[in-house]
């Protein structure tokens, strides 16, 4: 039997941004709501900066990093 061990967790942030994280084994995928619909755009079609991705994405460090880069797309998504 595969192992199963998948969730989805859907923030708001900054009071404007509705995003989902996923977890599926030992990943974490990160999107973003486009308009008002239940359409997401993963966060690396939004940037220009590296986002990890895979197994890479649950690591500590890369971790931190794909969270500083969705401050920064959601900050500046803000200032326009």
């Amino acid at each position: 039997m595969p192992f199963l061990a998948c969730f989805f967790l859907q923030v708001k942030l900054y009071n404007k941004h509705n995003v989902l994280m996923e977890y599926e084994r030992s990943t974490l995928g990160i999107s973003l709501q486009e308009g008002n619909g239940n359409q997401y755009i993963i966060l690396s079609k939004l940037t220009d900066d590296k986002v990890f991705r895979g197994l890479q994405s649950y690591k500590e460090d890369n971790l931190l990093h794909n969270f500083k880069i969705l401050d920064d797309v959601l900050k500046k998504e803000l200032k326009e």
